[in-house]
């Protein structure tokens, strides 16, 4: 739905470019089932952390990040 400025920064992104993509698309996900996977442990346990989730950025680059998420 939206993305913040400092992942856009983060990751050499446009907030256009991020805008209405869903998490797997940007790489934040292997694939769309490991995403839906994430998204129904956020319903259940209105929350989610990942310590070290290693993110593409829009060149190429592996950036390791810390992700926290909720409900």
């Amino acid at each position: 739905m939206d993305a913040n400025p400092f992942i856009c920064e983060l990751l050499g992104y446009t907030h256009a470019d991020l805008l209405g993509k869903e998490l797997w698309e940007i790489g934040l996900f292997r694939d769309e089932d490991e995403n839906r996977s994430a998204y129904q442990t956020l319903r259940e346990k209105k929350y989610i952390r990942y310590e070290h989730l290693p993110l593409k950025s829009k060149g190429g680059e592996v950036v390791d990040v810390e992700v926290v998420s909720n409900i």
